[in-house]
């Protein structure tokens, strides 16, 4: 009885903080949404653009073409690897539910299921703590980790840096539970979960999982069993297997298509041990918490079991070697953003800290004067701000004095209070300081006029072509208006490598980040592209666009020198006598001919550009730039402009120029991103300090206008930067007028298209090439009247191939590389997972069975 009355009482407590962590959890959801957030639980950073963007387009792919694990994307980046899209749900097991919910927007579910997997999180995490300590212990624990600067904030920006915790929390869980038949399926789904969710975070989840399991032993056996942890690994690894379907390809895919990270970090910041408090605190993109997790640490060093210490020398290791941090970014730069999967065993050594603290267990003058040297130690080895190491001095004093009130007072509402105060006060530093989504953007991108303008060229031009994105805005760049809506655009981390050169030198870059591949303000590309129409807002018209409707403020344009999305022309010219060609040269060959890797040509020479020779006269800003030998430092503290009025106007050519941009000059602390403007044409250098740089040292402008070209409006950046290697040409409009004389157009079927194959007509008048303006990739099977044909790189980035006189049917299939071992794999870890499962529920019967045998029976059924 008195047991049973301790158990109710136990059940009580349990229910009692859970609704606590609920309340708790409500208040500081409703507090942002009210105070901040513009009625959308989203930033302007990426979530817009990306997170909820992509999985849409995965759903609407689906339910045009029924297939859950497609291969290509046709519809985005001029036809895309779908692979290159992975990480953003493509098979993330939070997602799929929403398939069977079309009525229901992708950004309303996503913004529901992001803020369900955080309070998860947060609730999983106490039920993980209350196996260690004392349930309000645990009660702390899961608010500090609920606070924590990642978990809220990525809700809400990045979503896949915290997606994963409830599958990896629900593995841990496990990991400290019996080895029984529901554990390890529990295990085998969390682990081909936690794969599918969030590949990038997946190395930090299954350490941290290991690490824990290393832990219980240590715990539980004061030794490390790898038998016992074994049957742990054996599961995790079969559910990682199980996943192969999606890793598998993503991996090589990733080989081929990230771009290679720019990091500044030297090999003496990757190699050299140092103290890196900030791999800990505060900030969303590391573990983000407050000082109580070093304290922690450094006491559980002290005086920790051999678990805890095992534990903290874990963090120690962390917080002092930046190498084990690159590795688990795989090595392309120091990021504590890795971390956030270790946030879960942080809080275990909190918890083991205050256990000890409120057993009076810990000497905290000792404590003390280790934290003062390793703050000491941080402050000297790290370049940081002055009011961020005032923070950290704050709240190191503040929770010591917390600390030392509890020692003298024994009253534990000190500590608990003045943690749970910091903590939140972290919490809403963090998240008030991020850019939320505005409803009205939302609504822009679900835009009805948009939609009308897109259903009514769709209806009455029946041809294959792309839309252009005119907005010049990058939140809609992966916004599909359609199943026969095909675009240029591209934002991910993952893109085709030969499309994003080709885009990026060919056109302006105007964003800080070379992921983000927007429509360029250039109609040489859009013509090559095939990009027929233009939706834009206000947008002046090019070079041989002329307006065809509207709706409200959106403004449909027709660019009537679009070339079809595939051809075949006679004229042909290697890339080695097209690279030897200047800029507008090299768009004048293309736009003549196609491009072929090697061979002889056959081409038709450039013959309609010039150097611009005018005289300019040169208005505005002008003593903000100092000129020297035609080199040209910008030094400005706000942005400024000057205007270039060429002797008479500019009629029926486009313009090139181009020059270098470099601002590597100066004090780092004082670098930033640079840009530079003309005509309302944007270049963007980003600082050269950042992780992302895009190093657009080349800064191309391609100005086209269909009235005459009166003048040139520079807009310069603040900033200190040097411009240099100034030229300019101009490039007859007739070349674009000329493009389709030498070419026949490939007639893609648009009904039997969107999904993993390309098909159509095309009557050639003469033996030549094809070129398809689909980015070369190595997973294309393309048939010519049915017969195998091999296929070459085109136009510098594309697909081509010789082909013949004559009428032909031509048939395009992409599968993704390797995506044939992905299923193997997949199948064997189905096999492997059975084969464990059916062990277990084996040994279970077998169990029983023995059991059974050694009990007697009376008479009456009763047990003697």
């Amino acid at each position: 009885m008195v047991f049973g009355q301790k158990n109710q009482v136990q059940k009580n407590t349990v229910f009692r903080n859970l609704i606590i962590l609920t309340l708790i959890f409500s208040a500081v959801i409703i507090t942002i949404a009210i105070t901040r957030t513009n009625g959308i639980w989203g930033s302007e950073t990426d979530w817009i653009s990306q997170h909820f963007a992509v999985p849409e387009y995965f759903r609407t792919r689906f339910y045009r073409t029924g297939d859950l694990f497609p291969d290509f994307s046709f519809q985005l980046g001029a036809g895309q690897n779908i692979y290159n899209f992975a990480y953003y749900g493509l098979m993330n097991p939070v997602y799929l539910p929403s398939y069977l919910l079309p009525q229901v927007r992708m950004s309303d579910y996503i913004q529901i299921i992001s803020i369900i997997s955080v309070y998860f999180s947060c609730t999983a995490c106490y039920c993980l703590f209350k196996r260690h300590f004392s349930r309000n212990i645990s009660l702390i624990l899961s608010i500090i980790f609920m606070c924590s600067a990642p978990l809220i904030f990525h809700s809400h920006r990045h979503i896949m840096f915290i997606n994963y915790l409830p599958f990896q929390l629900m593995a841990m869980i496990c990991t400290g539970n019996e080895d029984t038949l529901k554990n390890r399926v529990k295990i085998i789904f969390c682990s081909y979960s936690i794969m599918c969710t969030s590949f990038y975070f997946s190395i930090g989840a299954f350490a941290s999982i290991i690490i824990y399991a290393v832990f219980i032993q240590l715990k539980h056996f004061k030794s490390i069993s790898f038998r016992k942890i074994r049957q742990t690994v054996i599961c995790m690894v079969s559910g990682i297997i199980t996943a192969g379907i999606l890793w598998i390809p993503t991996f090589f895919t990733l080989i081929k298509g990230r771009e290679s990270s720019p990091s500044s970090s030297h090999l003496t910041e990757i190699f050299f041990p140092k103290v890196s408090l900030q791999y800990l605190l505060y900030g969303p993109y590391s573990m983000g918490l407050t000082f109580i997790s070093v304290i922690s640490v450094i006491a559980m060093l002290k005086n920790g079991d051999k678990a805890m210490k095992f534990l903290s020398a874990v963090f120690a290791l962390f917080a002092c070697c930046p190498l084990l941090v690159y590795i688990l970014n795989g090595t392309m730069y120091l990021d504590a953003k890795v971390l956030i999967p270790f946030l879960p065993l942080m809080m275990i050594v909190t918890g083991g800290f205050l256990e000890k603290l409120f057993s009076m267990k810990i000497n905290i003058y000792e404590i003390t004067v280790i934290s003062v040297i390793v703050i000491s130690a941080d402050i000297l080895m790290n370049y940081r701000s002055m009011s961020k190491n005032m923070i950290l001095t704050a709240d190191a004093l503040i929770t010591i004095t917390a600390i030392i009130i509890f020692i003298r007072t024994q009253k534990k509402q000190a500590v608990i209070v003045t943690l749970t105060i910091l903590s939140l006060i972290n919490c809403f530093t963090v998240n008030f300081h991020d850019s939320y989504v505005s409803e009205q953007s939302v609504e822009a991108l679900y835009s009805e006029d948009i939609q009308k303008l897109v259903d009514k060229t769709v209806a009455s031009d029946s041809d294959f072509y792309r839309f252009a994105d005119g907005s010049g805005n990058g939140q809609a760049v992966n916004r599909i208006y359609g199943e026969n809506y095909y675009t240029t655009n591209v934002y991910s981390s993952v893109s085709n490598s030969y499309y994003r050169n080709f885009r990026f030198e060919s056109s302006e870059n105007s964003h800080r980040n070379n992921a983000l591949q927007t429509q360029p303000k250039n109609i040489i590309f859009n013509t090559l592209m095939g990009c027929r129409y233009r939706i834009g807002k206000n947008s002046k018209a090019m070079t041989g666009e002329t307006t065809v409707g509207n709706e409200g403020e959106w403004v449909l344009l027709k660019n009537k020198n679009a070339l079809p999305v595939g051809y075949a022309c006679s004229d042909v010219m290697n890339e080695n006598d097209w690279e030897k060609l200047s800029p507008a040269q090299k768009s004048e060959a293309m736009l003549e001919n196609i491009i072929i890797p090697s061979g002889s040509s056959s081409a038709v020479l450039p013959s309609h550009c010039s150097e611009i020779n005018t005289d300019f006269t040169l208005y505005g800003d002008t003593d903000y730039i100092k000129e020297t030998n035609s080199v040209y430092e910008v030094k400005s503290e706000t942005p400024f402009s000057i205007t270039a009025k060429p002797e008479n106007p500019i009629k029926d050519k486009i313009i090139f120029i181009e020059f270098h941009a470099d601002n590597r000059i100066g004090k780092k602390s004082e670098r930033d991103d640079i840009s530079v403007s003309i005509n309302g044409i944007k270049n963007t250098l980003s600082d050269p300090e950042w992780k992302y740089n895009n190093r657009n040292y080349n800064f191309t402008y391609i100005i086209s206008s269909d009235s005459p070209i009166e003048e040139l409006k520079f807009n310069f950046s603040a900033g200190n930067y040097i411009l240099s290697d100034f030229n300019i040409y101009a490039l007859d409009t007739e070349v674009l007028e000329n493009a389709h004389n030498n070419k026949d157009c490939f007639m893609i079927d648009r009904e039997k298209n969107g999904g993993d194959v390309i098909q159509g007509n095309i009557d050639v008048t003469k033996d030549g090439w094809f070129n398809l303006s689909v980015p070369y990739d190595e997973g294309f099977e393309i048939l010519v009247d049915g017969v195998k044909t091999d296929y070459f790189r085109t136009n510098t980035a594309f697909i081509g191939f010789p082909v013949k006189k004559g009428k032909h049917f031509i048939t395009l299939t992409y599968s993704v590389p390797y995506r044939s071992a992905g299923i193997l794999m997949t199948i064997s870890g189905i096999g492997i997972s059975t084969y464990l499962i059916l062990c277990k529920h084996i040994s279970r019967r077998r169990k029983i069975y023995r059991i059974a045998e050694h009990v007697t029976f009376n008479r009456k059924g009763k047990l003697i």
